[in-house]
């Protein structure tokens, strides 16, 4: 009877044990199975135990660096994960090893075996791995995904700040056009006051003050144009050393007496086309920003000069950049160790009137950024909080030849006219101020309120007049339209063109179409004088 049960259990015995070899059958087969749709799996995958790794498919040896799955077998999986991601990542893997079946998705970052750094999403489930419990991590590789957004918003926001600035440099123009306008107004009657009045009245004094303090309003004009990147220009090649230095020496009793500055000028440099009373701007509200920043404490303001070839890819990654053109740039560095600025202190750093002092200073870095924009350069801004700031503003290279020249402003001596003069502009107090100035010339002045208005008149007489005096920008008809009419009725119609706008630019608008001259609002007398005596001087020069 023992013997009996003895071979009952022992054939069932032996049938159990079939049953598990057919069953370890399965489970081989099912793993090899598993494991060849595992490596041809598009996404990676890569199964760690007790932080080992013990398998990673075709997609995951790829993604981090190895050149076959035998390199990454029994590494440690944590020096392949991120600094950044590493706790997020260590509380997945423990609540999966508790009782949590799954982790994640979950944005991480891993780093590959040449150093590289990866953006993933990675998702992670609890598993037996050659019977032991593992983690099976699956991670899709979103590094070009990620860069793609990243630039993308860096776009957009570079879109919105242009526009922003866009508009608000429209609002400048805007204000500053009528603002001119105004001041020739102020200006031209102060003007006209001082010629007639005695050398020994006692109003002249005053009146001379009303005239510097209109002066003082036309720089500030300026500035806004500036900004606007409409600014007046007189143009000239230019050393951009001479002008740093001159701006250092005025520059050096009102900067922080705390602040020690370091000079290096390079030698020699290209010249720079540009206006040297803008580029002063440039220079002097930078190092007087560098010393707000320094401030109180001890600190260094560096100025350095120099030139470099810049790529498309280094200006692209200036400040506002206008699809700008690869080649030799001169550099201004201004640096300083002072407070430094955060990200979002640096994306509103150029919004005018914005200051992280108590009291701001006005347009200030605004009127920089238009003064650069105007000359077709770009700014590169370094900054980190407690680390100091540093500016530097790229200006392409002059193309022109000759020698360097230096701006100056002279005062001719009027002349008397006896020429008959159109005035047209659409402002009341600007041709009565012009027509009395004109007068006070000696010319003889016909009025007229728009382009409409001169068109009629000049239609009735067209030999009349021997210069018309054009505004720019007027309703209805503005003045470059009258002048191409204007031409159609007389072909040598002398024109002296007038706005409160950039001449440089105006006048490459009107280049080779006849254009007598530009008249920069606000005038005084003596530059009218000039303009006119250069206007009406050669014919064949105006026509």
């Amino acid at each position: 009877m023992a013997s009996v049960e003895s071979e009952n259990q022992l054939a069932l015995l032996q049938k159990k044990i079939a049953q598990l070899e057919a069953e370890l059958v399965d489970l081989r087969e099912i793993k090899q199975r598993y494991l060849a749709m595992t490596d041809n799996a598009p996404f990676s995958v890569i199964i760690h135990s007790a932080g080992i790794i013990r398998y990673a498919n075709k997609a995951g040896v790829d993604a981090i660096g190895a050149s076959c799955q035998e390199e990454l077998l029994g590494k440690q999986v944590l020096p392949f994960i991120h600094p950044d991601s590493r706790e997020v990542a260590l509380k997945q893997i423990a609540l999966m090893y508790g009782e949590q079946r799954s982790g994640g998705p979950a944005d991480e970052k891993f780093i590959r075996l040449d150093g590289k750094v990866l953006d993933v999403v990675a998702v992670g489930a609890p598993c037996t791995y050659d019977g032991d419990v593992a983690i099976q991590s699956m991670f899709f590789d979103v590094t070009e995904q990620k860069r793609v957004e990243r630039e993308r918003v860096d776009l957009e926001a570079k879109i919105q700040q242009a526009q922003k600035l866009e508009s608000l440099g429209v609002l400048a123009g805007g204000i500053a056009h009528d603002f001119n306008n105004l001041l020739v107004g102020v200006l031209g009657n102060a003007d006209l006051a001082l010629h007639d009045m005695a050398p020994e009245s006692p109003a002249r004094e005053r009146v001379e003050g009303i005239v510097i303090s209109a002066e003082c309003a036309t720089d500030l004009v300026g500035q806004m144009l500036a900004y606007a990147g409409k600014g007046p220009l007189k143009i000239e090649r230019l050393d951009i050393n001479a002008l740093v230095e001159e701006m250092v020496h005025l520059l050096k009793v009102s900067i922080s007496k705390r602040a020690v500055m370091n000079i290096e000028l390079a030698h020699p440099m290209p010249a720079i086309t540009a206006d040297a009373a803008q580029v002063r701007q440039v220079v002097m509200n930078l190092i007087t920003n560098a010393s707000d920043a320094v401030g109180e404490q001890s600190g260094t303001i560096s100025i350095h000069t120099g030139v470099m070839d810049c790529d498309a890819d280094y200006l692209r990654e200036t400040y506002l950049d206008d699809e700008l053109a690869e080649g030799q740039y001169v550099f201004l560095h201004v640096g300083d160790t002072g407070v430094g600025m955060d990200r979002e202190t640096q994306k509103r750093v150029f919004d005018p009137f914005f200051s992280t002092k108590f009291a701001g200073r006005g347009l200030g870095l605004a009127a920089v950024l238009g003064i650069v924009r105007g000359h077709k350069g770009a700014i590169k801004i370094y900054s980190e909080p407690g680390k100091g700031t540093t500016f530097r503003v790229l200006f392409p290279v002059s193309a022109q030849a000759g020698e360097l020249r230096s701006v100056s402003v002279r005062k001719p001596a009027l002349a008397d006219f006896d020429q008959t003069i159109l005035l047209v502009d659409d402002e009341e107090m600007v041709r009565a101020v012009a027509g009395s100035m004109l007068e006070s010339l000696g010319c003889n002045v016909v009025l007229a309120g728009d382009g409409a208005e001169a068109l009629a008149l000049y239609t009735e007489r067209p030999t009349q007049f021997d210069l018309v005096l054009l505004d720019l920008t007027m309703p209805h008809m503005d003045g470059e339209t009258c002048y191409r009419r204007l031409q159609r009725i007389r072909e040598d119609v002398r024109v002296l063109l007038t706005s409160g706008y950039n001449e440089h630019d105006l006048m490459a608008r009107f280049a080779g179409k006849g254009l007598a001259g530009f008249l920069q609002k606000p005038y005084r007398i003596e530059i009218l004088a000039e303009k006119l005596k250069a206007a009406l001087g050669n014919k064949k020069e105006s026509s």
